[in-house]
């Protein structure tokens, strides 16, 4: 019993304590893969952007993930593993981290991008992991 208060106690603290700001964006973006675009729309945009995924990774996109200011959208490739980002400025994907870039072990098609996250300031943190 008494360990049940102290991990309650603990949650109340972490939740009084710890907060996640989407930074200052106000407006919601949503990003989906469709018909070999990677389509962005904005709250008050009549039609969502489409952005032209590359024949090289047309398939191969294993996540989407939205900045927290919602302008870049980054698109983690799972075979060969690589990062392309969709910007709010260009009609296609860019590659921001070739797989040439990543750390090899055995044989570098295996290396992948692993545990995409976002952070502030359109900032996207990963770790790479060898996926045989």
């Amino acid at each position: 019993m008494p360990y049940r208060i102290l991990t309650f106690l603990i949650c109340a603290a972490l939740l009084l304590f710890s907060s996640v700001h989407a930074g200052d964006n106000n407006r919601l973006t949503v990003a989906w893969l469709e018909n070999g675009t990677v389509n962005v729309w904005h709250s008050g945009d009549s039609a969502p952007t489409p952005h032209k995924v590359p024949d090289t990774i047309s398939g191969n996109i294993g996540q989407l993930l939205i900045s927290t200011d919602g302008q870049y959208v980054a698109a983690n490739i799972t075979y060969p593993g690589s990062l392309w980002l969709v910007t709010p400025t260009d009609p296609e994907l860019i590659e921001a981290v070739p797989n040439q870039a990543l750390p090899t072990t055995d044989d570098p098609k295996y290396i992948r991008i692993d545990n995409l996250q976002r952070g502030a300031n359109n900032t996207f943190y990963f770790n790479t992991a060898n996926h045989p």
